[in-house]
């Protein structure tokens, strides 16, 4: 409201920032630690406290200015553009990769990272014998 009278004695657009709560409530953690799920307040108490606040202010504001929509436009149409037609970014990046993998080559560690494949057991075949060697239970 601050931001709309400051408007109309001049003309000049203001926004607020911060305008919402503060709060002396928490709706993220619990206050009982015996209970972690515990809740002194909702989300719904919250939104029912503030909704008159927040919907009056979101009302008098326009949805995108032309400045955002200028800046989202071209985002977006890159965004679809990197999603229809990957390869076209990908592409140029496969040289610097290749020449990044041969240069961290050298300082690979030995050990796990050297994985050797075996022929894959048959289902159902070792694991109850290997379960019972160790006194697990099914």
């Amino acid at each position: 409201r601050a931001a709309l009278r400051a408007e109309q004695t001049d003309g000049t657009r203001r926004f607020v920032a911060g305008a919402l709560g503060p709060t002396n409530r928490t709706a993220s953690i619990s206050p009982d630690v015996n209970n972690p799920g515990y809740r002194a307040v909702t989300f719904d108490d919250l939104r029912i406290a503030y909704g008159e606040q927040v919907n009056a202010d979101a009302a008098a504001m326009p949805d995108l200015s032309a400045r955002e929509i200028a800046l989202l436009v071209p985002i977006a149409a890159a965004v679809l553009w990197m999603g229809v037609y990957p390869e076209s970014f990908l592409a140029p990046m496969r040289s610097d990769i290749r020449a990044l993998e041969a240069r961290l080559a050298p300082a690979a560690p030995a050990g796990d990272s050297q994985i050797k494949m075996g022929a894959p057991k048959p289902a159902g075949e070792g694991h109850h014998e290997e379960a019972a060697a160790h006194g697990e239970a099914h």
